[in-house]
């Protein structure tokens, strides 16, 4: 597994895979135990941070925070060199991840894991649906256009349990084809204020080795 990826405007912070090929004859499926698989969501139409299979207080480390504080010095230096480099975050829950090879290169990879999740606020008005340059750990004050945007993780909203849910179609892009890949995360979650059906669906297709097209959904129900 490699280390998860950053960028100055994600909101997404996902694992992404690195696996092996063997490029002609189909493979029997083979299972591998992981205990990197995490993400952080910044969800702008509820105006919430998801943790999942990870939670703020072990997520936003002394090492995660300094490392956060860098990227922003970074982005406001210019983005001159390489950005820094962010810890290694160990999840809560080790992930069985299936891989196929198919045949021709073709890798296909998905898991299904039982996962704790995590809802944060963000502060009233501050949200990544305004624009703004998204850290789960700190603020970002300023970053886009001189304002206060702090819009860190602030109070705990609600947490539980959801279903993680992870498919490609082809993880190493192999050919000139259709790659379509994505996620379903469908929580149960209880807070101060009630009790919650969180369902998060990131959709995203490759064609020809060219970004097609890509959606995220939202939804946060009274249960």
């Amino acid at each position: 597994m490699s280390q998860p990826r950053r960028a100055g405007t994600m909101v997404a912070c996902l694992t992404l895979l690195a696996v092996g090929v063997s490029p002609a004859a189909a493979d029997p499926p083979t299972t591998v135990v992981v205990d990197d698989v995490w993400a952080t969501i910044a969800d702008g139409t509820n105006d919430l941070v998801a943790f999942v299979n990870t939670t703020r207080d072990d997520f936003c480390t002394d090492e995660m925070v300094a490392a956060e504080n860098a990227f922003r010095e970074w982005v406001l230096g210019g983005e001159v060199g390489d950005p820094p480099e962010f810890p290694v975050v160990v999840s809560a829950t080790p992930v069985t991840i299936t891989e196929k090879n198919v045949g021709s290169g073709n890798i296909r990879v998905s898991w299904d894991a039982t996962v704790p999740v995590e809802l944060w606020t963000f502060e009233e008005g501050k949200s990544p649906s305004l624009g703004n340059i998204w850290s789960p750990c700190i603020d970002t004050d300023g970053l886009v256009d001189g304002t206060d945007t702090a819009i860190a993780a602030g109070e705990l909203f609600a947490e539980g349990t959801g279903q993680w849910s992870f498919k490609d179609n082809d993880a190493q892009a192999s050919g000139p084809r259709a790659n379509i890949w994505g996620d379903r995360i469908t929580a149960s979650v209880s807070g101060p204020t009630g009790d919650y059906s969180y369902t998060v669906v990131f959709k995203n297709q490759i064609r020809d080795f060219e970004y097609v097209k890509g959606s995220a959904t939202f939804s946060l129900k009274p249960r």
